[in-house]
């Protein structure tokens, strides 16, 4: 059976200036056709300087993952934003680049958790569950949470991203072409690291759900396990759809940082 699942954008503490972004299991609306022609989206808060760093920490990757490809998916979610990578012809205009690479993390235990600011962005592994996460609706059925913090001059200080251990993440593409978005085989009961990976680093740009988006969009509220673009219907397309961008996600992501004031 194929699982649909449904993105919750939550703003919590708006007083502190904390809010998250999450994944959860649920239902989804229909998806309009045509992401070429989708302008749908939206952005909440941005970056002031031209970049930001996202360390991994390694160490909290599980056992039976393959660190090498783990790596290498992460790298290619970022890709999908630095070099706007999309199957509609639509040419690069650097925006905002995200520097991802390992982190020099000394324990597993360093993970993003829901209400601990420290201000370092970092990507981990990890369980949602816990009031430190619930208080941001990040619990309960989550795949994966981005809680974000504003500094006091009202432009992002610190994104996090913790993808939930209790899921199934493919990270298994074989070929290291970066950005080779069309093998997007990820089996059934499985989510595409990649593809989430994408829409949660969106977030971390300041990038609001696309409602109503269409089937690839990869903001869109929507995505299932598996592959079969049918057996998702009508939840916006499998998560690996989300590795390439529409019109909706660069037209906002443009806009976002073209702007002046946070």
């Amino acid at each position: 059976m194929t699982t649909h699942v449904t993105v919750r954008y939550t703003r919590a503490l708006a007083a502190l200036a904390i809010a998250t972004v999450a994944l959860v299991a649920g239902g989804g609306a229909t998806a309009s056709a045509n992401v070429c022609a989708d302008a749908n989206g939206g952005y909440f808060g941005r970056w002031l300087q031209p970049n930001h760093a996202m360390p991994i920490n390694e160490l909290t990757y599980l056992s039976s993952m393959d660190a090498t490809k783990v790596r290498a998916r992460l790298m290619d979610a970022a890709d999908t934003w630095n070099r706007e990578i999309n199957t509609c012809g639509y040419s690069t205009s650097l925006s905002h680049t995200i520097a991802l690479a390992p982190g020099a993390f000394a324990s597993a235990q360093d993970r993003a958790d829901g209400d601990r600011f420290n201000g370092r962005n970092q990507i981990a592994f990890g369980p949602i569950r816990g009031i430190q996460w619930a208080r941001f609706g990040c619990d309960g059925g989550v795949l994966a949470c981005a809680p974000y913090h504003r500094g006091a001059n009202g432009y992002f200080d610190e994104t996090d991203v913790q993808f939930d251990t209790n899921y199934n993440w493919w990270g298994g593409r074989e070929t290291t072409v970066p950005g080779n978005a069309h093998d997007i085989y990820v089996p059934e009961g499985w989510y595409d690291l990649w593809g989430i990976g994408a829409h949660e680093l969106g977030h971390t740009l300041g990038q609001a759900h696309a409602t109503n988006a269409g089937n690839n969009l990869t903001m869109r509220p929507q995505f299932c396990s598996g592959t079969n673009d049918a057996a998702c219907a009508p939840y916006g397309g499998p998560s690996s759809n989300a590795r390439t961008l529409g019109l909706g996600d660069i037209h906002w992501y443009r806009q976002n940082y073209r702007r002046s004031g946070p």
